[in-house]
């Protein structure tokens, strides 16, 4: 016997403790996995964000200081231009007076014509005069000749220099708007990535948050899983904790949404305390949460109605219904079924209407539930 006592004590230590099931339980376990996958998938995206901003700064800083070297070339470029054009005017200029002066020698010399010939072989009084006088006729021609080829020579060479200068200064003039262009849309891009990584980082906070809370929750929940409810104490965790995480009590279409809404049939305009839900007839209708009927009855233009009390002065309202599955005063749990869906005073057929109320003020039922729900 203590064999066997001993091996089934062993067996429970390693199994551990057995819980009853509970679908908040369930609920919150499964909101906690979707929250880490979804933490891990903005990890990886605020991660790879990240390298993609710090790349997109470096590629910046880069193209400023290309940018920065191509207009301080393009600067000393035109610099260089300027004084460049300014020594050509000198130099045309110089050409121009030079070939005014030897112009005007010419003129000269073509109207003495032969005389000046006369005078430069008869006047010399012996031969080596005369040779000396044609040499220095012929030097002097030739000077000046060598000194105007200098002149267009450095001339063609400055405007060819001019050219070149010209044609650096627009390409770097082209590198400058391409660089420019560049940068922008570079900048564009990472303040694109910079904003996006920040809502991420905001958005992943606010899981890491919310992650937390329901951590709590299913501490909370562990803590009184074993605690029966009760009519005075339907649910030892209140159902404030589990806004965002309520399923709705059918599935189907929402035909009319909490506010106010415009009555298609008569055109008038009325205040909706809950949402419509169209369903077919007999449609289960389950409890959001835990609660004690307070109510099941036929009640004015909400029909057949069944009112559940969540604790701490909430409640749900189910109205429009064909049959009842619990009675006043009952205990039910998240999921348990509680009536059938019907028609009952209703102007639309087949349809369930869903309030939730906080003491005296309604709430909107689409607020406390599941995206996708």
């Amino acid at each position: 016997m203590k064999r066997i006592f001993f091996f089934f004590f062993f067996c429970m230590l390693a199994v551990g403790p057995v819980f009853p099931r509970n679908r908040n339980l369930e609920i919150v376990q499964a909101d906690i996995h979707q929250l880490k996958s979804r933490l891990a998938v903005l990890s990886n995206r605020s991660r790879s964000l990240s390298e993609d901003v710090e790349f997109l700064s470096a590629k910046l800083q880069v193209l400023l200081a290309e940018r920065a070297a191509a207009v301080k070339s393009k600067r000393q470029a035109e610099s260089e231009l300027k004084v460049l054009k300014k020594n050509l005017k000198l130099v045309a200029l110089e050409i121009k007076k030079k070939r005014a002066y030897l112009a005007g020698r010419l003129r000269v010399l073509y109207r003495k014509e032969g005389y000046f010939l006369f005078e430069t072989v008869m006047v010399p009084e012996d031969e080596a005069e005369l040779i000396h006088s044609v040499n220095l006729f012929l030097f002097l021609a030739e000077k000046d000749r060598e000194a105007l080829d200098r002149l267009s020579l450095l001339h063609r060479e400055k405007t060819d220099l001019e050219a070149r200068l010209s044609g650096k200064t627009l390409f770097l003039e082209q590198k400058i708007t391409q660089l420019t262009t560049l940068h922008r849309q570079y900048r564009n891009t990472y303040r694109e990535k910079r904003a996006l990584y920040r809502r991420i980082r905001s958005k992943k906070k606010l899981y890491m948050e919310l992650l937390a809370q329901r951590k709590a929750l299913l501490a909370d929940l562990m803590a009184v899983i074993t605690a029966k409810p009760t009519a005075m104490n339907p649910s030892r965790v209140p159902i404030s904790r589990f806004k965002g995480l309520l399923s709705l009590p059918v599935k189907g279409r929402i035909t009319e949404r909490f506010g106010r809404v415009r009555n298609r049939k008569f055109g008038t305009w009325l205040k909706n305390n809950g949402i419509t839900i169209h369903v077919p007839q007999g449609s289960p209708v389950r409890a959001v949460y835990d609660g004690v009927v307070v109510y099941a009855g036929w009640y004015k233009s909400y029909g057949r109605l069944v009112i559940l009390n969540h604790g701490n002065d909430y409640y749900s309202f189910y109205a429009h219904l064909d049959s009842f599955s619990v009675t006043i005063n009952q205990v039910v749990t998240t999921g348990d079924i509680i009536a059938r869906s019907g028609d009952t005073a209703s102007l639309e057929h087949d349809v369930l209407h869903f309030e939730l109320w906080h003491g005296r003020t309604p709430l909107n039922p689409l607020k406390w539930v599941r995206k996708g729900n």
